[in-house]
């Protein structure tokens, strides 16, 4: 078995034993509340289409958010801002279960809640109870897949304060989201406007929608009609969210030069597809993928945060495509066409990347924009390096830095990382299979770093700074290439040095098995140890 299968197995255990640990909740008699943090959030559904913002709030154990961690390790030192989040994930395993969270406010303060179903079969219940235990407010869903929304409620207490959510009916996961102010909270929530034409049809018709009309910038809408069918957007609306699948069926938004803004929290189920072929899909609103998202060119915008979940799958095909917006991979991401390019955002890959580029001879290349920004792809899961062809996250226009904290494993074709990152996690490199680093800037291993597998490291005009003791099969030094460091680098297999600088405090070792071809014009300013 490969290094990359005994990875993924154990990364799979740890999720499902992290998840199982997350979502598993009994009820308040056999437990105590747990603590959350709240702050100052893009707005959701609690708020009109008028740009509002919250005022800061003192955070409950603010000391325990530096630094960020990810799997128990701090990682990538400087790559978030910690904060505290007002997003509570959970799910109901039970009907009747409660699930009880508290945070610390004071006096004067005024509190709003939203509960949000992922699961259509849940009807929710949301209380909120004062520090001696006694209830201010409790509302129940109407119905079945309903939203909640506890809203401005004032505290007359500083102390400890008490949120209870419990599913009267059905299980599944949920989202509540917390908001506390200084001021009186806006209490306009959005009307919900659902497709109703199980033949599908164009956005724009107001007959296929409840109210009559198509959706305007106040609206919720829902596609969750059961049955196979397509929505085409045909005008360019400003909508306050989105709710796309049904329990049945095949439910598609179909995006072809339109553009959807979406400024409330939106939700693509298991059952609905997002295909953006062209035109813009934006927004503050989050975007919560748990069907597909298939995006074969276009533009993906806007402040809100797009998460691809554990289910999910985002494909990237076609021709190109510009992102500009913040995605979150726990589930599937599949590039396989159709170059990128990212405007000062993040791509943080948690699940499973996998870049199959067949096209041998060519290059895929995922670049910065002309605006410049911090364009950051960071994976902390699985990410799969599949096809003859050579993938790229290039320096051009403005830099792409790749942060590896997980598995990248390279089985055929090149990667190459042209602007200079860190790692503190694995690299496989498969026999044929080629892992670059070239543009004229620094990757640092650090503690943690591997590499194994028979394919090539190629270092061509980067500094590889080694500093860890690191053992590779194949190691190709070539052009104004360095390799530095504190670490030994250990090489065990035909090794080749043409150009550039050996230097640092570590050593480099030529194992007994291997060996190290030395052509054209080098620097030495290192240890060289031939066995």
């Amino acid at each position: 078995m490969s290094l990359a299968h005994l990875f993924y197995a154990k990364q799979a255990i740890r999720r499902a034993v992290r998840w199982a640990c997350q979502w598993r909740r009994e009820c308040p008699s056999s437990h105590a509340p747990r603590s959350f943090q709240v702050e100052q959030l893009e707005p959701r559904l609690l708020l009109s289409a008028d740009s509002l913002s919250l005022p800061t709030v003192p955070l409950h154990r603010a000391n325990d958010l530096q630094p960020v961690v990810v799997d128990s390790a701090n990682y990538p030192p400087g790559a978030f801002s910690a904060t505290a989040g007002s997003r509570l994930h959970d799910s109901f395993t039970t009907a009747g279960e409660v699930d009880a969270f508290y945070f610390d406010a004071m006096a004067g303060q005024h509190v709003a809640v939203e509960l949000i179903p992922h699961a259509s079969a849940i009807q929710g219940r949301v209380e909120i109870l004062d520090p001696n235990g006694l209830s201010l407010r409790a509302i129940d869903a109407g119905s079945a897949g309903g939203l909640i929304l506890l809203q401005d409620q004032v505290l007359t207490q500083s102390g400890q304060y008490t949120l209870e959510f419990e599913s009267l009916n059905g299980t599944g996961a949920y989202d509540a989201n917390v908001f506390v102010g200084t001021t009186s909270l806006p209490t306009v929530a959005a009307a919900t406007n659902n497709w109703i034409n199980a033949a599908g049809g164009n956005w724009s018709v107001g007959s296929n929608w409840s109210q009559g009309v198509a959706p305007t910038l106040t609206d919720m809408v829902g596609i969750t009609l059961d049955g196979t069918y397509t929505v085409t957007m045909d005008v360019s609306p400003t909508v306050a969210g989105l709710v796309l699948g049904g329990t049945t069926g095949t439910q598609s938004l179909t995006i072809n030069g339109q553009t959807l803004t979406l400024n409330g929290f939106s939700q693509v189920g298991m059952h609905g597809v997002v295909n953006l072929t062209s035109g813009i899909l934006q927004g503050t609103g989050e975007i919560d993928i748990d069907g597909q998202l298939n995006w074969s060119g276009g533009t993906l915008s806007g402040t809100g945060l797009t998460v691809i979940g554990m289910g999910g799958m985002l494909g990237i095909s076609g021709s190109t495509h510009t992102l500009n917006r913040t995605i979150e991979n726990q589930g599937t991401t599949t590039w396989s066409a159709g170059g990128m390019t990212q405007t000062g955002q993040s791509f943080l890959n948690k699940g499973m990347f996998v870049s199959a580029w067949s096209s041998t001879g060519s290059t895929l290349n995922w670049n910065g924009g002309v605006t410049g920004g911090t364009n950051t792809v960071i994976n902390q899961g699985l990410f799969h390096k599949q096809g003859a062809g050579t993938v790229n996250f290039q320096n051009s226009n403005s830099a792409v830095t790749f942060d590896n904290s997980g598995l990248v494993d390279v089985q055929t074709g090149s990667l190459q990382l042209e602007q200079g990152s860190a790692s503190y996690g694995q690299f496989e490199v498969h026999l044929g299979a080629t892992l670059a680093f070239k543009g004229g800037k620094t990757y640092t291993f650090l503690t943690g770093t591997s590499v194994t597998g028979a394919g090539s490291v190629q270092v061509n005009s980067d500094t590889l700074v080694v500093n860890t003791d690191l053992t590779l099969t194949n190691l190709a030094l070539s052009g104004s290439g360095s390799v530095t460091g504190t670490g030994d680098v250990m090489v065990t297999g035909a090794s080749t040095w043409t150009g550039g600088t050996m230097s640092g405090t570590g050593r480099t070792v030529i194992g007994p098995s291997g060996s190290l071809s030395m052509t054209g014009s080098m620097s030495l300013r290192r240890g060289l140890e031939n066995q």
